[in-house]
């Protein structure tokens, strides 16, 4: 119990739960008389929930793909970043971040196998769990370098044996072939 100069009372009491439901009263005596006041306590708790939960990722290979979600609980619960079921080891590769209620993975340099994983976050608290997954699409820029013998439509501004490249992004999975 604390009194501060004001004369407040507070109690803390850490790690509560559903035990410590009770009505509690502080009592004041002193020369002049008694007073009192009570409060009742009552410790809830609610399970894991995703308000918001993990989407699968579009993602450009060797860039960073950032996985984000949402999770409620009381008390706050904990997160574990699990790839293809593993936890995710600590390193340079994934960078995990929690700040209240938003739990992001970062994933570094993103490779090709990278995006054949499974991605989950658990979250965990007295009273349940709960889990969302979500997996990367590989985002692709193919590149076409073409020699052009003439324009090919009329708002081409190329002329006759002039060399142009084309880029084209589109979302691609598995990888496209080409052929000529």
């Amino acid at each position: 119990m604390e009194i501060t100069e004001d004369l407040d009372v507070s109690m803390t009491i850490p790690h509560s739960t559903t035990e410590d439901n009770a009505t509690f009263t502080v009592r004041a005596t002193n020369d002049y008389g008694v007073t009192e006041c009570s409060a009742e306590v009552t410790v809830q708790y609610q399970a894991p929930a995703f308000v918001e939960p993990l989407k699968d990722t579009p993602v450009i290979v060797n860039e960073t793909a950032t996985l984000t979600c949402r999770v409620s609980g009381v008390p706050e619960p904990e997160a574990k970043w699990l790839v293809s079921g593993l936890e995710v080891p600590s390193g340079e590769k994934y960078r995990s971040e929690h700040h209240e209620d938003t739990y992001t993975l970062s994933i570094n340099n993103v490779s090709m196998d990278d995006t054949e994983m499974e991605y989950t976050v658990k979250a965990v608290n007295p009273v349940g769990e709960a889990t969302s997954s979500a997996r990367l699409l590989p985002q692709g820029v193919l590149v076409f370098l073409c020699h052009l013998t003439q324009p090919s439509y009329p708002w081409c501004s190329l002329y006759r044996r002039k060399s142009c490249l084309l880029i084209v992004t589109d979302v691609w999975l598995p990888v496209p072939c080409l052929s000529s």
